[in-house]
């Protein structure tokens, strides 16, 4: 039984059929979906953008996007985001969770223009920003803190959230009550920011993915590249206010979030945020390896 088998029979969507089957499965196809080698996992979560977007136009797309509406549901975006989670559970299982930092080097482009930033989340010992090309606020002298909905999670917290995506669901679903337009919103928010801005663990990043293919709304775009001509998948989600769009761009075979873009409700990019590489460190002046 293959993956898109699997949905169905566990009820997560209807029959894809087999046009459906061929293109998603296409997406993991070696020949057309080769992934040069990179080693990012996340980014900040969008609430400490550095920059501020203006005169977006300068962003704009060749040829604008068609935004989908909020009712839109796509059984090729969870078979997808569901594939990927197993490649994630499949793959090396080497945890950050005992390292001193995360660091996290960011490139972000908007109206502004662009600039980059590295940060080193503390585990224990404080957190530091190093900006390129913009000015940042000073650090509070405080460890990391991942901000899930309306709650503000520790490292240890964090790296101990459960790896079962129905009781994941469950926390996550909870802490977002109140924090965003509505629940599918907030969640996919919540999962977007983990996946970038955090030391999760092999088996949080999993089951982060099979949470992710349960929201409604979620429209697969399909094969890019990010900022960096690095492969990757684009999956979609309409904001709630009807302005535009958010989306993820994912390496297919790794689960590692490469970008975020936000496009405004003609398909031009308003800001983009590149993951250029992340991971585990010993010190505030190491690099990953």
């Amino acid at each position: 039984m293959n993956f898109l088998q699997q949905l169905t029979a566990l009820g997560h969507v209807g029959d894809p059929g087999d046009d459906t089957r061929k293109r998603v499965s296409a997406l993991f196809d070696p020949e057309i979906s080769h992934s040069p080698q990179r080693a990012s996992h996340s980014r900040p979560p969008r609430r400490r953008r550095w920059m501020v977007p203006v005169a977006a136009a300068a962003l704009a797309v060749a040829a604008p996007a068609v935004l989908g509406g909020p009712g839109t549901t796509d059984a090729r975006a969870s078979a997808f985001l569901t594939e990927v989670s197993r490649n994630v559970a499949a793959g090396p299982q080497t945890s950050q969770a005992d390292a001193a930092y995360w660091y996290v080097r960011l490139q972000e482009t908007s109206g502004l223009g662009e600039a980059t930033v590295e940060e080193w989340l503390g585990h224990r010992a404080p957190s530091k920003f190093v900006g390129h090309g913009v000015d940042l606020p000073e650090s509070d002298g405080s460890p990391a803190r991942f901000v899930m909905g309306t709650r503000s999670l520790s490292w240890d917290t964090l790296v101990s959230l459960p790896t079962n995506s129905e009781s994941l669901t469950r926390v996550l679903r909870k802490a977002g009550r109140g924090a965003g337009h509505d629940v599918d919103s907030q969640l996919f928010t919540e999962v977007g920011d983990l996946l970038r801005a955090s030391p999760a663990p092999p088996g949080l990043r999993a089951a982060l993915y099979t949470v992710g293919a349960e929201i409604k709304a979620v429209r697969l775009i399909g094969r890019t590249t990010d900022a960096l001509g690095r492969a990757a998948v684009a999956i979609a989600r309409s904001n709630p206010d009807g302005q535009g769009e958010e989306r993820y761009l994912v390496d297919a075979r790794t689960g590692a979030m490469l970008e975020d873009q936000q496009l405004d409700r003609d398909g031009r990019m308003q800001t983009r945020i590149t993951v250029v590489t992340s991971g585990g460190v010993a010190s505030s002046t190491a690099l990953p390896q």
